[in-house]
């Protein structure tokens, strides 16, 4: 499962 790295791709889009 790749959650966490759809989060954190998710996350740093929305902090870019």
């Amino acid at each position: 499962m790749h959650f966490m790295s759809a989060l954190n791709y998710f996350k740093k889009r929305v902090i870019a």
